[in-house]
């Protein structure tokens, strides 16, 4: 995904994708009004709305996919995740079931 403007708007049939600038930071709103940061080297985001996940970043130069489910203290690494999962990850309706049946039984994971 590469968004060049202060202000950019994907869409597919699921969701609206909004991108603004603060600084070397971007900020996406994705599927249920979730926010995540665009940094140099990650992105991720703590989502508000999802009763499954707590926390996620993702690493573009390594494809790796860090995950802290909801109610839990653990993280997990899920290893050579492409982009276009984690651009599957913004349009899902639910982020929990996308974890489950996108994620999970597709990737190596590791305790990180």
């Amino acid at each position: 995904m590469t968004l060049t403007s202060h202000n950019e708007y994907m869409s597919n049939n699921t969701a609206t994708i909004r991108k603004t600038h603060t600084g070397n930071t971007s900020v996406i709103e994705y599927a249920n009004n979730e926010t995540a940061l665009i940094g140099p080297s990650a992105i991720s985001s703590t989502p508000e709305h999802s009763t499954a996940i707590g926390y996620w970043s993702y690493f573009p130069a390594t494809g790796a996919l860090v995950v802290r489910y909801a109610n839990s203290e653990t993280y997990y690494r899920y290893e050579g995740v492409p982009m276009r999962t984690v651009f599957a990850l913004f349009t899902a309706d639910s982020l929990g079931s996308f974890f489950a049946t996108e994620v999970k039984p597709n990737f190596p994971v590791e305790v990180a």
